[in-house]
């Protein structure tokens, strides 16, 4: 069971109800709890492409002013939010994806090079994804 900080009361709480079903024990919630928690999930699912296209469209203009600041803070900003929720909605390879964009960004400053693979192979994973449509299927 992974869960991404911060860990919100509804992340914790789906995540311990995905375990006990995997072990085959009944839901505790209440159907009116796990109808609101599906509704969260649907919301964020629905959501996420164009938190997703926004990650895109800031890794495009850091491309073509990869010395500014600011973007290299856009960039980080929207990446850290969707690495630290998208797991708790059972998107992990997408958290996953955006931490390493994350991490690519903070890495520009000492090792540019290595900086911009680690960016761009996870926003090729990120592109592959939303290409795919598997945000609205999951």
């Amino acid at each position: 069971m992974t869960l991404h900080k911060p860990v919100l009361p509804v992340d914790l709480v789906m995540k311990v109800e995905s375990a006990l079903r995997a072990a085959g024990v009944e839901s505790s919630l209440s159907r009116q709890a796990q109808g609101e928690l599906e509704a969260l999930r649907e919301a964020y699912t629905a959501e996420l492409p164009q938190q997703l296209a926004g990650i895109a469209l800031a890794v495009h203009q850091l491309r073509v002013a990869p010395s500014s600041a600011a973007l290299r803070g856009v960039v980080r900003r929207r990446a850290h939010r969707v690495a630290g929720t998208a797991g708790s909605f059972g998107y992990d390879d997408i958290g996953d994806a955006c931490a390493r964009i994350e991490q690519g960004v903070l890495s520009l400053a000492h090792d540019e090079r290595s900086g911009w693979r680690e960016i761009e192979e996870a926003a090729s994973r990120i592109a592959a994804f939303t290409s795919s449509g598997r945000a609205a299927a999951v």
